[in-house]
C-alpha cells in the first residue's frame, strides 16, 4: 500500500530554520561565491565561511540566553542579529586564532552581539498580494560587506 505524503503546517516550521540557515550562508555570507577557481581555492573558501557561521553560531547561544533574561518585561522576544554578528565575526573572527587574548576578543564580539537585537513576532501571517511585480533578485538580501 502506498502512502501519500501531505506535509502539514507544523512540518513546515521545523523546516524554516534550515530555510533561514541557507538564506544567510548564500546570500549573506556569499558562499557560492570563491576567491580562486582551482578545487583548493573553491574548497577552502567553502569551509572557511561554514567554520565562521558555526563559529558565530557558538558565540551566539550565550547571549540570546541573557537577551531572553534580560527583556522579560518587553512585550516581544529577542534575539542576536545574526546579519550583523556574522558582519562583525568577518571583521574580529581571524583574531580568535592568532592573538594570546582570546577572552577579551570573545568578551567583545559578546558586546557587539548584544547591541540592537532582533525582535522575534511570532504567529505573524500576511496575505499574499497577487500583482506584485517580479524582480530580477530581491533588494533585502545584500551580501556582508
Amino acid at each position: 500500500q502506498i502512502v501519500e505524503y501531505t506535509p502539514s503546517k507544523d512540518m513546515y516550521h521545523f523546516r524554516w530554520p534550515v530555510e533561514e540557515a541557507y538564506k544567510l550562508l548564500k546570500c549573506k555570507m556569499g558562499i557560492d561565491k570563491f576567491s580562486g577557481k582551482s578545487v583548493l581555492a573553491v574548497k577552502q573558501d567553502f569551509f572557511a565561511k561554514i567554520l565562521m557561521f558555526n563559529l558565530t553560531s557558538m558565540l551566539i547561544a550565550p547571549i540570546d540566553e541573557q537577551l531572553e533574561v534580560k527583556i522579560k518585561n518587553d512585550k516581544h522576544d529577542y534575539k542576536v542579529n545574526r546579519t550583523r554578528a556574522l558582519a562583525k565575526m568577518k571583521e574580529f573572527g581571524i583574531l580568535l586564532f592568532f592573538k594570546d587574548s582570546i577572552n577579551y576578543i570573545i568578551e567583545r564580539l559578546h558586546k557587539l552581539f548584544f547591541i540592537r537585537p532582533t525582535q522575534i513576532r511570532l504567529n505573524r501571517s500576511f496575505q499574499r498580494k497577487k500583482d506584485r511585480k517580479k524582480f530580477q533578485f530581491a533588494f533585502a538580501y545584500q551580501p556582508i560587506s
